[in-house]
């Protein structure tokens, strides 16, 4: 692929979406089976792990070029509350773009299959009743420290991991802003069909390092927590305010 730089630019992030576009039919998880039909395809999957800000930004680019991706998202997270009246609306705005919502599950918190499957079905029904459509896709969040614990094998939902899904594509991940082979952008063309997994924090206008994106995340996080506290307290006087001078019974 002819590219100016190879980095986490949202440019660049354009400029590989544009070259896959152009070659490769591109679908989210759930379509995996319809996909696989074609001569050439890409499955798309965004884990978010940090913001859904971030994954907001992504989502618009890829719905202004008619793509369609899977986004996952964790309801046990420590950086984001999935369920604040913010972020509702802002996987609202990601599903109504066309891309499909699924559940990136935390395996650490059940002891077993059996009660992480029950454990996924109760959070799987919360995004239901948030975008008002069946979860289908669901995927592992930090797979290294589960202990083995996993729903890969689930027969009610499709797995990120899917053995079946694996072993007919050549898969890609930015993890820790590190493409294992390289940049994914050097092998379009190479494989008849691509699985590739972004993580929207890396991605940003300007690219930046790794510990970069991470400090520029905790500084607009902790932008946001000072506003809300702030809120709390205007809110806490005016009710104290209301109630010595009457107004407030």
């Amino acid at each position: 692929m002819d590219s100016v730089n190879c980095d986490f630019s949202l440019r660049h992030y354009c400029e590989i979406l544009d070259n896959i576009n152009n070659k490769y039919k591109i679908g989210p998880l759930k379509e995996f089976e319809k996909l696989r039909k074609e001569e050439n395809f890409v499955i798309l999957r965004h884990d978010l792990d940090f913001s859904l800000e971030h994954a907001l930004f992504l989502a618009k680019k890829e719905n202004d070029r008619g793509i369609r991706a899977t986004y996952f998202i964790l309801l046990q997270g420590m950086h984001y509350n999935a369920l604040s009246k913010e972020n509702i609306k802002i996987i609202k705005k990601i599903f109504n773009f066309g891309h499909e919502i699924g559940l990136h599950y935390d395996s650490n918190f059940a002891k077993s299959k059996l009660s992480l499957n029950l454990r996924i079905k109760k959070l799987a029904e919360i995004l239901e009743n948030i975008v008002g459509e069946k979860i289908i896709s669901i995927a592992q969040d930090n797979p290294s420290i589960s202990h083995g614990v996993n729903a890969r094998d689930s027969s009610e939902y499709f797995d990120a991991m899917n053995s079946n899904l694996l072993e007919n594509t050549t898969y890609f991940s930015d993890s820790g802003q590190n493409w294992r082979r390289g940049c994914v952008c050097n092998h379009i063309n190479k494989y008849n069909n691509l699985y590739i997994l972004t993580h929207p924090i890396w991605w940003s206008e300007q690219s930046t390092s790794r510990e970069n994106a991470l400090l520029n995340f905790i500084k607009y996080d902790m932008t946001k927590t000072l506003k809300r506290h702030k809120k709390i307290q205007d809110d806490l006087h005016a009710y104290i305010k209301g109630i010595n001078d009457g107004t407030i019974k």
